[in-house]
């Protein structure tokens, strides 16, 4: 069991997941000032998305879109929370 938790939580869709929401809101914060950088934002959101997409659509399929949208927010506030800690914990570490 641990080995499958292990392999679950390693995957580059895993990996992605923590990477992308801080990008994705520094892109999309700066396309007011800069609005070339809003389309990156865009396009690092449906990277975010497919990475997720088994997870999403299984909870779209269970409870529809509404609920669909809810576990979408609460997924990515939940991985931007994730990539602060790792990048605390980097920055502590030296």
């Amino acid at each position: 069991e641990q080995r499958r938790f292990y392999y679950r939580a390693h995957r580059w869709s895993r990996i992605a997941s923590v990477a992308l929401p801080l990008p994705i809101l520094v892109l999309g914060g700066l396309g007011s000032w800069a609005p070339d950088t809003a389309p990156a934002a865009l396009v690092l959101l449906v990277l975010f998305y497919g990475s997720n997409h088994r997870f999403l659509r299984y909870c779209r399929k269970r409870l529809g879109w509404r609920f669909f949208f809810k576990a979408f927010l609460f997924h990515f506030t939940e991985m931007l929370w994730a990539s602060f800690c790792v990048a605390s914990s980097l920055i502590r570490r030296g």
